[in-house]
């Protein structure tokens, strides 16, 4: 009985702090993918990254997501082969 208490309190500390960071540190890498995608287009453009918004970025990024799931591993420029 001892030994089920020990297991189910050491799941319920493994949900609350390991889970808790895994969702933290995806979160802070997805803001930091935007950010850097953000800073690329902006040089691309020859603009400030600063008269880029967040937000506005996200909606133009979930826009392009149907897109880009229908083409080919060939059709991606950063994972093709070659």
């Amino acid at each position: 009985v001892k030994r089920r208490f020990v297991l189910s309190t050491l799941v319920k500390l493994f949900k609350k702090f390991i889970l808790k960071d895994t969702l933290r540190y995806g979160w802070l890498l997805g803001h930091y993918a935007i950010r850097s995608l953000m800073f690329q287009a902006a040089k691309q453009a020859n603009i400030s990254p600063l008269r880029l918004g967040f937000t506005g970025t996200v909606a133009v990024i979930r826009r392009a997501i149907p897109d880009f799931q229908n083409l080919t591993s060939e059709q991606l420029p950063f994972f093709s082969h070659g």
